[in-house]
Protein backbone atom coordinates (compact mmCIF):
# COMPACT_ATOMS: atom_id res chain seq x y z
CA UNK A 1 0.00 0.00 0.00
CA UNK A 2 1.37 3.40 -1.00
CA UNK A 3 1.68 6.24 1.49
CA UNK A 4 2.27 8.88 -1.17
CA UNK A 5 0.02 11.93 -0.90
CA UNK A 6 -3.03 12.15 -3.12
CA UNK A 7 -2.10 15.03 -5.45
CA UNK A 8 -5.62 15.96 -6.45
CA UNK A 9 -6.50 16.66 -2.83
CA UNK A 10 -3.33 17.78 -1.07
CA UNK A 11 -1.06 19.35 -3.68
CA UNK A 12 -2.67 22.79 -4.21
CA UNK A 13 -3.02 23.45 -0.49
CA UNK A 14 0.59 22.44 0.14
CA UNK A 15 1.77 24.60 -2.75
CA UNK A 16 -0.11 27.66 -1.53
CA UNK A 17 1.35 27.19 1.94
CA UNK A 18 5.01 26.82 0.89
CA UNK A 19 5.18 29.45 -1.84
CA UNK A 20 5.48 32.08 0.89
CA UNK A 21 9.01 30.87 1.63
CA UNK A 22 11.52 32.83 -0.46
CA UNK A 23 13.92 29.86 -0.70
CA UNK A 24 11.25 27.35 -1.74
CA UNK A 25 9.63 29.84 -4.12
CA UNK A 26 12.99 30.32 -5.83
CA UNK A 27 13.30 26.57 -6.40
CA UNK A 28 9.68 26.24 -7.56
CA UNK A 29 10.05 29.00 -10.15
CA UNK A 30 12.61 26.79 -11.90
CA UNK A 31 10.09 23.94 -12.18
CA UNK A 32 8.68 25.42 -15.41
CA UNK A 33 12.04 25.45 -17.18
CA UNK A 34 13.11 22.00 -18.43
CA UNK A 35 16.81 22.91 -18.16
CA UNK A 36 16.44 23.92 -14.49
CA UNK A 37 13.51 21.84 -13.21
CA UNK A 38 15.82 19.51 -11.26
CA UNK A 39 16.29 22.25 -8.65
CA UNK A 40 12.63 21.88 -7.70
CA UNK A 41 12.71 18.08 -7.40
CA UNK A 42 13.57 18.08 -3.69
CA UNK A 43 10.23 19.76 -3.04
CA UNK A 44 8.09 18.18 -5.73
CA UNK A 45 9.12 14.59 -6.55
CA UNK A 46 6.91 13.15 -3.82
CA UNK A 47 3.85 14.46 -5.66
CA UNK A 48 4.41 12.30 -8.76
CA UNK A 49 6.56 9.38 -7.57
CA UNK A 50 3.74 6.82 -7.72
CA UNK A 51 2.02 8.56 -10.64
CA UNK A 52 4.65 9.60 -13.21
CA UNK A 53 2.03 11.05 -15.59
CA UNK A 54 1.61 13.85 -13.03
CA UNK A 55 5.21 15.06 -13.32
CA UNK A 56 4.60 17.78 -15.91
CA UNK A 57 1.40 19.14 -14.31
CA UNK A 58 3.05 19.18 -10.87
CA UNK A 59 6.10 21.03 -12.18
CA UNK A 60 4.15 23.59 -14.21
CA UNK A 61 1.62 24.26 -11.46
CA UNK A 62 4.49 24.85 -9.02
CA UNK A 63 6.11 27.25 -11.44
CA UNK A 64 2.83 29.16 -11.96
CA UNK A 65 2.14 29.43 -8.23
CA UNK A 66 5.70 30.52 -7.43
CA UNK A 67 5.97 33.09 -10.21
CA UNK A 68 2.56 34.55 -9.36
CA UNK A 69 2.66 34.25 -5.59
CA UNK A 70 0.68 37.44 -5.02
CA UNK A 71 -2.45 35.91 -6.56
CA UNK A 72 -4.49 34.79 -3.54
CA UNK A 73 -6.67 31.71 -3.35
CA UNK A 74 -10.20 32.77 -4.21
CA UNK A 75 -13.33 31.85 -6.10
CA UNK A 76 -12.31 32.85 -9.63
CA UNK A 77 -11.80 30.01 -12.07
CA UNK A 78 -9.13 30.82 -14.67
CA UNK A 79 -11.65 31.92 -17.33
CA UNK A 80 -13.42 34.26 -14.93
CA UNK A 81 -10.13 35.67 -13.73
CA UNK A 82 -9.14 36.27 -17.37
CA UNK A 83 -12.41 38.18 -17.93
CA UNK A 84 -11.74 40.42 -14.93
CA UNK A 85 -8.43 41.40 -16.56
CA UNK A 86 -10.39 43.03 -19.41
CA UNK A 87 -12.55 45.15 -17.12
CA UNK A 88 -11.95 48.60 -15.72
CA UNK A 89 -9.47 51.31 -16.51
CA UNK A 90 -6.22 49.89 -17.80
CA UNK A 91 -7.72 46.49 -18.50
CA UNK A 92 -6.23 44.17 -21.11
CA UNK A 93 -7.74 44.10 -24.59
CA UNK A 94 -10.56 41.56 -24.63
CA UNK A 95 -9.57 40.39 -28.12
CA UNK A 96 -6.07 39.53 -26.89
CA UNK A 97 -7.33 37.62 -23.86
CA UNK A 98 -9.92 35.74 -25.93
CA UNK A 99 -7.25 34.94 -28.52
CA UNK A 100 -5.03 33.35 -25.88
CA UNK A 101 -7.87 31.26 -24.46
CA UNK A 102 -8.83 30.06 -27.94
CA UNK A 103 -5.25 29.40 -29.06
CA UNK A 104 -4.45 27.10 -26.14
CA UNK A 105 -7.33 24.78 -26.98
CA UNK A 106 -5.09 22.71 -29.28
CA UNK A 107 -1.84 22.99 -27.34
CA UNK A 108 -0.24 20.50 -25.00
CA UNK A 109 0.20 21.60 -21.41
CA UNK A 110 3.73 23.06 -21.58
CA UNK A 111 3.09 25.50 -24.45
CA UNK A 112 -0.38 26.30 -23.07
CA UNK A 113 1.17 27.06 -19.67
CA UNK A 114 3.67 29.41 -21.30
CA UNK A 115 1.02 31.07 -23.46
CA UNK A 116 -1.30 31.69 -20.50
CA UNK A 117 1.55 32.98 -18.36
CA UNK A 118 0.93 36.56 -19.48
CA UNK A 119 -2.58 36.39 -18.04
CA UNK A 120 -1.28 35.07 -14.73
CA UNK A 121 1.34 37.83 -14.63
CA UNK A 122 -1.34 40.46 -15.24
CA UNK A 123 -3.52 38.92 -12.53
CA UNK A 124 -0.54 38.91 -10.16
CA UNK A 125 0.06 42.61 -10.84
CA UNK A 126 -3.61 43.42 -10.23
CA UNK A 127 -3.90 41.07 -7.23
CA UNK A 128 -6.86 39.24 -8.76
CA UNK A 129 -7.90 36.08 -6.95
CA UNK A 130 -7.81 32.61 -8.47
CA UNK A 131 -9.14 29.22 -7.52
CA UNK A 132 -5.77 27.44 -7.43
CA UNK A 133 -7.46 24.11 -6.64
CA UNK A 134 -9.46 24.36 -9.87
CA UNK A 135 -6.36 25.42 -11.81
CA UNK A 136 -4.64 22.29 -10.50
CA UNK A 137 -7.54 20.15 -11.79
CA UNK A 138 -7.17 21.89 -15.15
CA UNK A 139 -3.40 21.29 -15.32
CA UNK A 140 -3.77 17.70 -14.10
CA UNK A 141 -6.34 16.79 -16.77
CA UNK A 142 -5.09 19.00 -19.63
CA UNK A 143 -3.30 16.19 -21.47
CA UNK A 144 -5.60 13.41 -20.27
CA UNK A 145 -5.58 10.41 -22.65
CA UNK A 146 -9.34 10.81 -23.09
CA UNK A 147 -10.10 13.39 -25.78
CA UNK A 148 -13.47 14.04 -24.15
CA UNK A 149 -11.81 14.94 -20.83
CA UNK A 150 -9.29 17.17 -22.63
CA UNK A 151 -12.05 19.02 -24.48
CA UNK A 152 -14.14 19.47 -21.35
CA UNK A 153 -11.20 20.83 -19.32
CA UNK A 154 -9.89 23.11 -22.06
CA UNK A 155 -13.28 24.46 -23.08
CA UNK A 156 -14.09 25.27 -19.46
CA UNK A 157 -11.62 28.17 -19.77
CA UNK A 158 -13.79 29.63 -22.53
CA UNK A 159 -17.18 28.94 -20.93
CA UNK A 160 -16.04 30.55 -17.68
CA UNK A 161 -14.64 33.52 -19.60
CA UNK A 162 -17.83 34.13 -21.59
CA UNK A 163 -20.13 33.52 -18.60
CA UNK A 164 -18.61 36.53 -16.78
CA UNK A 165 -20.27 39.84 -17.70
CA UNK A 166 -18.17 42.33 -19.64
CA UNK A 167 -18.33 46.03 -20.42
CA UNK A 168 -19.35 45.42 -24.02
CA UNK A 169 -21.41 42.94 -26.01
CA UNK A 170 -19.53 39.79 -27.01
CA UNK A 171 -18.23 40.00 -30.56
CA UNK A 172 -17.57 43.73 -30.58
CA UNK A 173 -14.13 45.22 -30.54
CA UNK A 174 -12.88 48.57 -29.37
CA UNK A 175 -13.04 50.17 -32.84
CA UNK A 176 -15.97 52.41 -33.62
CA UNK A 177 -18.40 51.10 -36.20
CA UNK A 178 -19.32 53.54 -38.95
CA UNK A 179 -22.01 53.12 -41.53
Amino acid sequence: MSTAPIPSQDYPGWLLAVRGSTEIRSDLRKAGQPALEQYSYRHLCRWWTDQPYLKEPVLLMASAAAQNFRIPQGGNRFGRMARTLTLGVGGMAADGVEGRLIAVQRMHLLPAHRFLGALLTAADNRRENLDWFQLWATYRDWDNPSIDVQRRVRRKLLTDYYAQPSNKPVGTDSKAVTS
